[in-house]
């Protein structure tokens, strides 16, 4: 079975959508395209705002002691949801 699909409407400016649609904007192939390649864009903005945060202020270093402990707090967290 396909995909669903939405339909929808857009108001614009008559000019706008004239020119869009000599320049063949308008066809839903076409604006699928644009808007998946808009979302796309900006996950990847998003993606190099958090590299760069993370880079301005890295996290601190954990030692091997400390991700160990971590590690079985989380194990023992869990034997505890679980009943064991």
């Amino acid at each position: 079975m396909g995909a669903s699909v939405t339909t929808i409407e857009i108001t614009l400016p008559d000019g706008l959508a004239e020119e869009a649609r000599s320049a063949g904007l308008l066809a839903p192939d076409v604006i699928e395209s644009l808007l998946r390649n808009k979302l796309a864009a900006d996950r990847i903005a998003r993606l190099q705002m958090t590299r760069d945060a993370l880079a301005a202020q890295p996290p601190e270093v954990m030692t091997r002691q400390e991700i160990n402990e971590e590690i079985r707090a989380y194990r023992e967290g869990k034997q505890l949801a679980a009943g064991s």
